[in-house]
C-alpha cells in the first residue's frame, strides 16, 4: 500500500554534486532502485544514515556474493525517505537511456563507440605489457626463452569491450531532462516504513532483518564502526500479538545480544492533563517497546 508523504524536516545541506538543486535522481531497473554514484551514496549515508546494498558483481565472476561493488540497491522505505525529505526522485532509467540514444546523431554514436574502442585496445596492450614482465622474470630464472605478447594492436582481431570501465558519474546530468522521466513513490507497508522512519529519524541505521526473522537490524550509528543493539517489527496499533511471538522475539533477541524492538503508531491519545491544549490531544505519536529476556546483558 502507499501514504500519503509526510512532511518532515530534512537532515541536508547543499549536495556536493552539481546539480541544480537539492534531488538527486534514483535510477528504477527492472523492479529496483539503484545508485550508481559514489558521492551520491557517501552523502545519504553520512546525513540520512541510507545504507542499501551493494548488488554488483565482476564481469568475470557474476555469481560472486563477496565484496560486491556498484551499484548500491535500495530498499522501498529507503526510497520513500529520501523522495519524502526532499533529498531525491526516482527516474525510469530504462526511458531515460532510450530517449537519450534515440536523440544522438550517427557521428554522436560513432564518436562513443571509438572511444570505447580505444580503452579497449589500451587495456588490452597493458595487460600484454605486464604479462611480458612477468615472462621476463621466469626467462632469468629458468636461463630459457619464452616467447613474448606482441605490444601492437592487430586490427583485424576483435576486442573484448566487456572488461572496459563505464563512467558512473552523474554530475553532468541534466537535471530538467531527467524530471520529465520522473515517477512517484515507490509501493511500501505503512507499518514497517513508520518505524523506520521513527529510527532513523532518531540517529539509527537499518539494515534488512531478513537472517533474523525481523523487519529490520538497527543500529546505533554506522555499521562498519557499531553492531547492532535491535531485532525491529513495525505495527498497526490495534494489532494483536500472540504471546508465544513475544517470549520467542525476546528470546531470539537475547540469543543474539540483541534485543526485539515493537513499535506503532499510536491512533488516539488519552487526555493525561486537564489543561493540556486539543492540538496536543489530537496528535499522533510513534511508539517503541523493546523486549528482553531475564538475565539479559
Amino acid at each position: 500500500m502507499t501514504i500519503n508523504p509526510k512532511s518532515t524536516k530534512p537532515i541536508m545541506g547543499k549536495l556536493p554534486f552539481n546539480m541544480n538543486d537539492a534531488k538527486y535522481p534514483i535510477s528504477y531497473i527492472q523492479g529496483k532502485y539503484l545508485l550508481f554514484d559514489v558521492e551520491a551514496i557517501q552523502y545519504f549515508r553520512q546525513k540520512y544514515h541510507i545504507l542499501g546494498i551493494l548488488s554488483g558483481t565482476l564481469p568475470q565472476l557474476p555469481q560472486q556474493n563477496i565484496f560486491l561493488g556498484l551499484p548500491l540497491q535500495l530498499t522501498n522505505e529507503e526510497v520513500y525517505y529520501l523522495v519524502n525529505n526532499g533529498a531525491a526522485y526516482i527516474i525510469d532509467d530504462q526511458r531515460v537511456h532510450i530517449d537519450y540514444f534515440n536523440g544522438l546523431v550517427d557521428d554522436d554514436r560513432k564518436f562513443l563507440a571509438d572511444k570505447r574502442q580505444k580503452m579497449a585496445i589500451e587495456q588490452l596492450l597493458t595487460t600484454r605489457a605486464k604479462e611480458n614482465e612477468k615472462k621476463i622474470k621466469i626467462m632469468k630464472k629458468i636461463n630459457k626463452e619464452i616467447p613474448l605478447d606482441t605490444l601492437e594492436y592487430d586490427p583485424t582481431q576483435p576486442v573484448n569491450l566487456t572488461m572496459v570501465p563505464v563512467d558512473t558519474n552523474t554530475k553532468e546530468l541534466n537535471r530538467d531532462h531527467l524530471e520529465t522521466f520522473s515517477l512517484g513513490f515507490p509501493e511500501i507497508k505503512r507499518r514497517r516504513y513508520l518505524i523506520f522512519e521513527s529510527l532513523v529519524n532518531n540517529g539509527f541505521f537499518l539494515n534488512p532483518g531478513l537472517r533474523f526473522g525481523c523487519d529490520f537490524v538497527a543500529y546505533p550509528g554506522d555499521p562498519l564502526r557499531f553492531h547492532s543493539h535491535y531485532l525491529v517489527n513495525g505495527y498497526n496499533w490495534n494489532d494483536e500479538i500472540p504471546l508465544l511471538l513475544l517470549i520467542g522475539g525476546g528470546r531470539l533477541g537475547t540469543g543474539v545480544k540483541k534485543a526485539w524492538l515493537i513499535g506503532g503508531e499510536e491512533e488516539e491519545q488519552e487526555m493525561h492533563d486537564s489543561t493540556a491544549s486539543d492540538e496536543n490531544n489530537s496528535a499522533t505519536t510513534y511508539r517503541q517497546f523493546s523486549v528482553e529476556w531475564s538475565g539479559f546483558g
